[in-house]
């Protein structure tokens, strides 16, 4: 079953990551990237407008020249009012490892390459960045440990690269309960990944989305149980992946998507499981275009695909496997199409008919790839295990 590599090749597209030895203050910093997403990392920190951040009220004085030119990095509350006053950095602004509870000095910024925050278990909220309208690369956080909310991304309109709230690699925001401040957020050119989040329970702050322009990769977050918030979401760029949500029953939320571009993901990825209470696909109801192939794994109590009957081509594999309340495959009656093989295996409630009955149905219209039918429900069609090894 060489053709089911792709299952595992795509997952950490997104998994954005930061040097330790970039330098704070007045100093140039550095951010690097383990994907092709490399933000700017123009060392240059010359300054265009000297900053006056004393306004005797505790805030910085705000101009709208004041711009830092090339990459900053935080490690302390001194380094923090060294960026005091600026409304834009150009480069990376770069949040790490720090023991800060919150963003004071940072109200006066409107725009930034890259803003990453990295291993900051006390901060709390990020209040200050309540003027940020836009990143032009990423926003990531991982490792933030207290933070809570996100309001004070309140007038974030765009964000030019990725929106990473946690990855598998660097962790996520055990306490992040809520994502609506980022209601006003209409654009994400790059990826959105939520991982490791395990007290998000809904993603409402993106309900003003409608396209994601590369991958969106919803991992490991125990307490999500709706994604209503993607109500909006018309179109995926890239993969779209949801596995190892234990306490998600539907993806209603998704009804107005109508294309992924890569890899469509229901279970299994690398080192997570499927979706425990994940009942149906119903919420894919208006999918008519994948870019790739279609993965369903491991998800306990999903009993039928029906949701998926949109879809009348499929470029790549068909991978449906460990499935144990699984009982139909009706909602591939309109596939017609496939570009890749066929593994239906180790569904114990799906009566192998059912199987044999898809596969008919594919080489009836001329397709001739790689089967694999084997261990489902016993009945009177036989298994098909021409290219299960």
């Amino acid at each position: 079953m060489k053709s089911m590599l792709w299952i595992v090749a795509a997952l950490l597209g997104l998994a954005l990551g930061c040097s330790d030895d970039s330098s704070g203050g007045d100093d140039d910093g550095s951010a690097d990237s383990d994907t092709d997403t490399d933000a700017d990392t123009d060392s240059d920190s010359d300054t265009d407008t000297d900053t006056d951040s004393d306004t005797g009220t505790g805030q910085p004085e705000c101009e709208d020249d004041a711009v830092w030119s090339g990459d900053y990095t935080v490690h302390d509350a001194e380094d923090l009012a060294g960026i005091a006053g600026y409304s834009v950095v150009t480069g990376t602004l770069f949040v790490d490892g720090t023991d800060l509870v919150d963003l004071t000095g940072l109200e006066c910024l409107t725009e930034v390459g890259w803003l990453a925050f990295n291993d900051n278990p006390d901060l709390e909220n990020v209040d200050a960045l309540s003027a940020l309208v836009v990143t032009h690369s990423h926003l990531t956080f991982y490792g933030s440990d207290s933070l809570t909310d996100v309001d004070g991304l309140s007038s974030l309109t765009h964000v030019g690269g990725n929106l990473v709230l946690g990855t598998p690699t660097y962790g996520g925001n055990p306490q992040l309960a809520d994502i609506g401040g980022l209601a006003a957020l209409t654009e994400v050119i790059g990826g959105v990944q939520f991982t490791g989040n395990t007290a998000l329970a809904d993603l409402d702050g993106l309900a003003s989305l409608e396209t994601i322009g590369t991958d969106l990769l919803v991992i490991d977050n125990a307490a999500l149980a709706q994604v209503d918030g993607l109500a909006s979401l018309t179109s995926v760029g890239g993969d779209m992946f949801f596995c190892d949500n234990p306490s998600l029953t539907d993806v209603n939320g998704l009804s107005s998507l109508e294309s992924v571009d890569g890899v469509l993901t229901f279970g299994v990825a690398p080192e997570y499981p499927g979706n425990d209470s994940l009942l149906n696909l119903d919420g894919l109801s208006s999918l008519t275009y994948v870019g790739n192939g279609i993965q369903i794994e491991d998800n306990a109590v999903l009993a039928n695909v029906d949701g998926l009957s949109g879809l009348t081509t499929l470029p790549s594999d068909l991978v449906i496997t460990s499935n144990p309340a699984l009982a139909t495959l009706d909602g591939f009656d309109n596939l017609t199409d496939l570009g890749g093989g066929m593994f239906v295996f180790e569904n114990y409630s799906l009566p192998t008919c059912e199987a044999t009955g898809l596969r008919d149905q594919l080489q009836g219209e001329g397709w001739t790839g790689e089967v694999c039918i084997l261990s489902n429900q016993t009945d009177s069609c036989p298994d098909d295990t021409t290219d299960c090894w």
